[in-house]
């Protein structure tokens, strides 16, 4: 495959050890609503000029602002780009052997940044993932998965991380404390504009299992209807919130803050479902770094 045909976006917010080699592009987000450069690909900026961006929106819409810059400009950066992904400075794909772990879970840990008034009704819900936990990306280890990892790209539509499973809970129910009412709206947007993945999502709420966090890589070819579908969503999202009364003022009440970015695991989700049936859908581990 041709040089830099894939980039799979890690996104920073904070000064941090980057990791950058042909297969990773650091790039850090929200750099509009703050004022430290971190020396790297802003979500924002294009070849030292501003380009087509939501970076305002990223205490809203998380690191999915990042996956919003590469839509509308990565192909310029990258003429032979073939694929595009979204990860985190501190969760990676990987492709090495994995053990199941479980972790206690309150719903108000998963949302602890929407605010106090979310109830925690779910305090014995558990979240068994696959993820190995590693010191640091220098390590041998994770420069190995590295080469797995374009393998199982090149062989596929679509990547994403193998599902987290949610126990005593569905995934509506778990989600449920960010608010019922963002979730519904969210539903009734779905299926009165994206109709084609109404069932999908459906299918995702109602079901236990979750790709978390995010974490997609996908072809260029299908870079457009993935991300028309999640921020036509989002965007939507927040303007009706206001318009319905729901929140009075979303762009600035901490009740909303993150909001859209949980709901946009969700439509991820239902994407990844929704092609699984024409696509060639393949799934990974992850990488947690600890330090």
């Amino acid at each position: 495959m041709a040089e830099n045909d894939i980039k799979i976006l890690v996104c920073y917010h904070k000064p941090y050890n980057i990791y950058k080699n042909d297969l990773y592009l650091p790039i850090q987000v929200g750099r509009a609503r703050n004022n430290f450069d971190l020396g790297i690909q802003t979500d924002n900026m294009l070849k030292g000029k501003e380009c087509d961006n939501i970076s305002n929106l990223n205490h809203l819409f998380c690191e999915t602002t990042a996956m919003y810059w590469a839509w509308k400009n990565i192909r310029t950066l990258y003429p032979n780009i073939k694929y595009v992904g979204l990860c985190h400075y501190r969760r990676y794909f990987s492709t090495e052997n994995h053990t199941i772990y479980d972790r206690a879970k309150t719903a108000m840990e998963k949302t602890k940044a929407a605010g106090k008034v979310l109830t925690n009704h779910h305090n014995h819900t558990i979240v068994l993932d696959t993820c190995h936990g590693i010191k640091t990306t220098e390590a041998e280890r994770f420069q190995r998965s590295d080469d797995g990892l374009r393998k199982v790209i090149y062989s596929s539509d679509i990547i994403a991380t193998k599902p987290v499973r949610i126990l005593n809970s569905s995934v509506e129910d778990f989600f449920d404390t960010i608010g019922r009412d963002y979730i519904d709206l969210m539903k009734d947007i779905v299926k009165s504009e994206f109709s084609q993945f109404s069932d999908s999502l459906n299918d995702v709420l109602a079901g236990s299992l979750l790709n978390a966090a995010n974490m997609i890589i996908l072809r260029t070819e299908l870079l457009d209807e993935y991300c028309t579908y999640v921020f036509g969503v989002m965007e939507r999202h927040l303007q009706l919130v206001k318009d319905k009364g729901i929140c009075i003022d979303p762009m600035n009440e901490k009740i909303y803050s993150r909001i859209p970015g949980y709901l946009g695991e969700l439509l991820t989700c239902s994407y990844i479902r929704f092609k699984s049936n024409t696509c060639k859908v393949n799934y990974t581990g992850k990488y947690f770094v600890e330090d």
